[in-house]
C-alpha cells in the first residue's frame, strides 16, 4: 500500500495536481489519528496502534488512486521513442542509483519497524504515539520543496539556472523557518498534544523524547530541500553516499541506545547523526547542486 501510495502521489505531483496529491497524503494520518483515539479510549491496547497506522496507509493509497484516475485518467504504457528512452534508463545501467536511493530512503523512514524488531509491538506503539504527529509535521514541511519538482525540471530544460537558485533559496529559507517553529512547538507542547489526543493514561510521559522529536522535525525537514534538488537533477553519487552514511550511523546508534532509551532511541539517534555531520553534508550537497544543476549522474 505504501509503494502504491508513493507512485500515485508522484504521478499527481508531476501532473501539477499538488492539491490532490497533498490531500491523498494527508488522509492516511487523519484516519490514523481518529482510529487511535477511538481504539485507546475504548480500552484497546497499544498493540492495536500499529494496526491503525496500517489501515490509514491503505486508505491513503485508495484515495490517491481515485484522484489520479479522476484528474489524470487511466495510464497506459505507450512504447514510443520517449518511453523507450526513459524505460531504458530506469531498467538499464542507470537503475542502480535509483535503487540505492529508494532503499536508503526507505530504511530512514522505517523507524517503527526497527523499534518493533528490537523491542516488540508495545514499544513500537509507544514510539508511534510520540512520533506520528511529529512525522505529520515533517511530511507537511516536505511539501515546500517537493512541490517545486515540476518547476525545477522546466527551469532546467530552459537552462534558467538563476531561477533554480532562486527556488533553492526560497525553499531553504521557508523550510528552515517553518521547521524551527514546528520543532520548538512540538518539543514544548508535544506532551500536552499527545495527552489531548489519546488521554493521559496512554500518553508517553518522558519529556526528553518530545524534545528529541522536535529536534528531529527540524533536521529532517531541513534536509529534504537539498535531497529533492539532488534527486531532481540526478546527482545520485553524492546524494546516495550521504544517505548511506546516515542510514548506517542511525541504525548503529539505535541498536546501541535502545537498551537505555527504549522507544526514544531513534529520535535521539536522528539528532546525534545530524548535529555531528549529516546536516552539514546536506548543506554542502545543496550548494553543489545549485552551483551546477545540469542533470547528470555524478
Amino acid at each position: 500500500a505504501l509503494n502504491d501510495m508513493a507512485s500515485e502521489y508522484w504521478t499527481l505531483t508531476a501532473a501539477k495536481r499538488q492539491m490532490e496529491a497533498n490531500v491523498s497524503l494527508a488522509v492516511g494520518p487523519v484516519i490514523f489519528l481518529i482510529l487511535v483515539i477511538l481504539w485507546l479510549r475504548s480500552g484497546g491496547g497499544l498493540g492495536g496502534v500499529v494496526g491503525c497506522l496500517a489501515f490509514g496507509t491503505v486508505i491513503s493509497a485508495i484515495v490517491a488512486r481515485f484522484f489520479r484516475r479522476w484528474r489524470i485518467g487511466r495510464l497506459r504504457l505507450v512504447f514510443g521513442d520517449a518511453t523507450k528512452t526513459v524505460m531504458g534508463e530506469l531498467l538499464g545501467r542507470n537503475v542502480l542509483p535509483y535503487a540505492v536511493y529508494g532503499g536508503a530512503f526507505t530504511l530512514l523512514q522505517a523507524d517503527t519497524l526497527v523499534v518493533s524488531v528490537l523491542g516488540g509491538a508495545a514499544m513500537a506503539a509507544e514510539f508511534v504515539l510520540v512520533w506520528k504527529i511529529a512525522e505529520i509535521l515533517i511530511l507537511l514541511l516536505w511539501k515546500i520543496s517537493e512541490s517545486l519538482q515540476p518547476y525545477l525540471i522546466e527551469a532546467d530544460v530552459q537552462g534558467d539556472h538563476s531561477q533554480i537558485s532562486e527556488f533553492y533559496r526560497m525553499a531553504r529559507l521557508g523550510t528552515w523557518v517553518c521547521a524551527l517553529i514546528a520543532g520548538v512547538f512540538y518539543a514544548v507542547f508535544g506532551p500536552d498534544v499527545i495527552a489531548l489526543w489519546v488521554g493521559d493514561k496512554h500518553a508517553p510521559a518522558n519529556p526528553l523524547y518530545f524534545v528529541a522529536a522536535g529536534g528531529a522535525v527540524f533536521w529532517m525537514a531541513s534536509a529534504r530541500v537539498p535531497v529533492i534538488f539532488a534527486y531532481t537533477f540526478k546527482r545520485f553519487g553524492a546524494l546516495n553516499r550521504i544517505l548511506i552514511c546516515e542510514v548506517v550511523l542511525k541504525l548503529g546508534l539505535v541498536v546501541v541506545l535502545v537498551s537505555q532509551f527504549s522507544y526514544g532511541a531513534p529520535l535521539i539517534a536522528i539528532n546525534i547523526v545530524h548535529v555531528f555531520g549529516i546536516a552539514w553534508a546536506y548543506v554542502w550537497l545543496g550548494k553543489t547542486v545549485v552551483e551546477s544543476p545540469k542533470s547528470h549522474n555524478s
